[in-house]
Parts: structure tokens; sequence; C-alpha cells
């Protein structure tokens, strides 16, 4: 995902940019099975935490633009303002930091 709302939004405290990120699932097959059908409620059923094994490298920056339609805000165009090699892991890492 290049956009993720974790990454702005402090809900559940922030998450910097370059960290993996771990969801919560349900636990078992059975339980998602009844979940689908159902029979317990997604709330209720047992989680897990999974890793969601993120790549945690930069690779560059993109610029995006954005217009609005009926719809509502879109991405107008995405254009890549710098590569990997573009600033030194130093520099990348304090982009990433608050």
């Amino acid at each position: 995902l290049v956009f993720d709302k974790t990454t702005i939004n402090a809900r559940n405290g922030l998450r910097l940019p370059y960290s993996d990120k771990a969801s919560m699932v349900i636990a078992t097959k059975e339980d998602k099975e009844r979940v689908d059908k159902q029979l317990m409620s997604k709330s209720k059923a047992p989680k897990k935490r999974v890793i969601e094994g993120r790549p945690s490298k930069a690779i560059g920056t993109i610029r995006f633009t954005f217009k609005k339609d009926e719809a509502g805000e879109i991405v107008a165009e995405g254009k890549w303002i710098t590569d990997a090699k573009s600033h030194t892991i130093a520099e990348w890492i304090g982009f990433g930091t608050c």
C-alpha cells in the first residue's frame, strides 16, 4: 500500500512509515467460518496477531496530486521524485521518524 491511515491517524498510536504492522485476524479457520455464517460476531471471535511482513526499505518518494470529482477526492497524478539512491540511509531514517 502507498497510503495507510495508521501513519497519520493516532487512534491506536502512530506507526512509523518504515516499520512493519501487525494485524489482528480471527484465530482459527472454524471461527472464521462461524463469523462468515453469522453464527458468531466478528468482535467476539478470538483473534491472533499476524505480522504483515511489509518491506522496511525506502525505495523512493512519489508525489501525488489530487482532484475532486463527484465521488470525492481522487489521485490525479503520481510522479516519482526520488529513488532509493537519492538519500543516505540516515536521511531516509530521518524522514520516517517523528
